[in-house]
């Protein structure tokens, strides 16, 4: 598949689903976490970015686990969505650590 299929693909209603589920989760696991361990957080404002981590792995999983059993076809572009959700988290929390080390 080159790329600009690729994009096509990515661009439909469904993997945009996939997208704002699998950031959503991403994003919600991640501020339970921080929530739980404030100290964690206030000894560097890069460990911001360390909190999606176990929302990542969380998504991978639902995410394989929901293609091999509710879906009739197999997708590996539905997971890689759910990926690029929680990629943004990630662009997020980056973002948020630098704002808080210049101020």
């Amino acid at each position: 598949m080159d790329f600009k299929t690729f994009i096509k693909e990515m661009l439909k209603t469904d993997k945009m689903a996939h997208l704002g589920v699998g950031g959503l989760i991403c994003a919600i696991i991640a501020l339970l976490i921080g929530a739980s361990d404030l100290q964690f957080i206030s000894e560097s404002p890069f460990r911001l970015v360390a909190l999606p981590i176990t929302g990542t792995v969380f998504v991978f999983i639902i995410s394989v686990i929901k293609e091999f059993a509710v879906d009739s076809k197999f997708s590996i572009l539905d997971i890689a969505a759910a990926m690029i959700g929680c990629l943004l988290i990630f662009i997020t929390m980056l973002i948020c650590s630098i704002i808080i080390l210049l101020s």
